[in-house]
C-alpha cells in the first residue's frame, strides 16, 4: 500500500469500546493509513461514518477508492440519479456510466472531486466534455478512453494541482477526520473542441 496520507478517525465515527468500556470511546481516536483522494476534509458526520464503513481501512492491500459525487440520466435505459444534487458514489458506477451514454443524444454525466471540482459530460454525436465550475465553460471533445483516464486523474488529482483551491465548504461543528496528505495522481490534458453545447 503506497499510501500518501494518514487519517484520524473521530469517537463519533469509529464508536470503538460503546459496550465494554462507553466510557472510554470519547478518548479514542484511530489513526490508520489512507490515500489522500479518499477525503475531501469537508465530511459531515454522516458523510465520514458511511466513509469509514466503505473503506476497510484495516485492508493494507486495498486499492485507492477516491471520492466522487456525481448524477446522471440516461436517454436510453432511462436510469437517472434519484437525488436532486451530486450523491456520493462508487467510482466505478462513474466509469459505467461514462460509457454507457455513448450514442444516447440528451444523455449527460456530472461527477465532483473531492475538492468541489465538478465536470459534465454529454454525448451529442461524441463526447463532449466541458468544465462545469466556470459558467458557460466551454465543451472539448474527447475520445471514450481519454475521458476515462481523464476522470481517473480527476479524482485523484492533489489541490496543488487545482491552484490551491478547496472550493465549496460547508459548515460543521467538529471534523470527522484529521488528515495530512500528499499528492495523489497527474492531471492530463484532453483534446480541444466546439466552444459551446450543441443546441
Amino acid at each position: 500500500m503506497d499510501v500518501s496520507a494518514v487519517v484520524g478517525v473521530a469517537p463519533e465515527v469509529h464508536r470503538f469500546y460503546r459496550v465494554e468500556k462507553p466510557g472510554l470511546t470519547e478518548h479514542v481516536r484511530l489513526m490508520s493509513p489512507a490515500y489522500a483522494c479518499e477525503f475531501s476534509g469537508q465530511e459531515t458526520l454522516e458523510e465520514a461514518v458511511t466513509r469509514y464503513r466503505a473503506l476497510g481501512l484495516t485492508d493494507l492491500d486495498r486499492d485507492p477508492l477516491p471520492v466522487v459525487k456525481m448524477r446522471f440520466a440516461n436517454t436510453r435505459t432511462r436510469g437517472r440519479s434519484t437525488d436532486q444534487g451530486r450523491a456520493r458514489a462508487d467510482p466505478r458506477r462513474l466509469f459505467t456510466e461514462l460509457r454507457s451514454i455513448e450514442g444516447d443524444p440528451g444523455s449527460f454525466v456530472e461527477f465532483e472531486n473531492r475538492h468541489g471540482s465538478v465536470w459534465r459530460v454529454e454525448w451529442h454525436g461524441t463526447y463532449l466534455l466541458a468544465e462545469w465550475n466556470e459558467p458557460g465553460g466551454p465543451p472539448r471533445i474527447i475520445e471514450l478512453e481519454n475521458l476515462v483516464e481523464f476522470a481517473k486523474t480527476r479524482l485523484r488529482v492533489s489541490l496543488e494541482e487545482l491552484g490551491g483551491s478547496a472550493g465549496p465548504t460547508r459548515r460543521r461543528m467538529r471534523r470527522p477526520w484529521s488528515r495530512r496528505s500528499t499528492d495523489c495522481g497527474v492531471v492530463r490534458s484532453v483534446t480541444s473542441g466546439p466552444t459551446s453545447w450543441p443546441g
